[in-house]
């Protein structure tokens, strides 16, 4: 596997993800078992300009696989192992909005908050802030790849986006459960699964 860690940035980095991110990052690469891992990095305040940015480096460094790791995510190298270890096209792991009512990101294939479980679960969509994804998608998915609108109906952000450009080209996506219960967002507090 050639690694791309991918971290869209806006202005700054939480403490708690500069953590997860080292440790995993020292974790990944003495356990000698990826090919390559590179840290790639966007700065800007348009999330979906970053996420193609990103993408596109990736492919021209010809990483096989993109790790998303957003800014306010915590994380324990566990976790990414565990992302990892599921060898899909798509994984990745669920976590609560920051505001209340606190429920998952990723919604079920009927369009409600995944609920918690084992092993993984094919979702309609999920938050891009911990997930694992092989390049190779890419050459099926239209540019942008990652793209924001609103409408009428409310906004289509970044993940949103980029989930339902994989499922118009016939990628299936999934949520790792056990990576769920490992992975905070950071806010306030650090939101948890479970």
């Amino acid at each position: 596997m050639k690694l791309a860690i991918c971290v869209p940035t806006y202005d700054r980095w939480e403490a708690e993800f500069g953590a997860s991110l080292a440790l995993t990052m020292v974790d990944l690469a003495v356990s000698g078992k990826l090919e390559s891992i590179r840290l790639i990095r966007s700065d800007g305040s348009i999330a979906s300009d970053g996420r193609n940015d990103l993408i596109r480096d990736a492919l021209d460094k010809l990483a096989t696989h993109i790790l998303w790791c957003d800014t306010d995510m915590q994380f324990r190298p566990e976790v990414v192992w565990s992302l990892i270890s599921r060898d899909l096209v798509f994984v990745a792991a669920d976590y609560l909005t920051r505001l209340p009512p606190n429920k998952s990101i990723a919604k079920d294939m009927d369009g409600n908050p995944v609920k918690v479980g084992e092993g993984i679960v094919e979702v309609l969509q999920c938050g891009l802030g911990l997930t694992l994804m092989r390049t190779e998608m890419i050459g099926k998915m239209t540019y942008p790849w990652s793209g924001f609108m609103t409408h009428d109906t409310g906004t289509l952000d970044d993940s949103v986006w980029l989930c339902r450009n994989a499922r118009n080209a016939g990628y299936k996506l999934f949520v790792d459960q056990h990576a769920s219960r490992g992975t905070g967002h950071v806010g306030k507090h650090i939101y948890r699964i479970g």
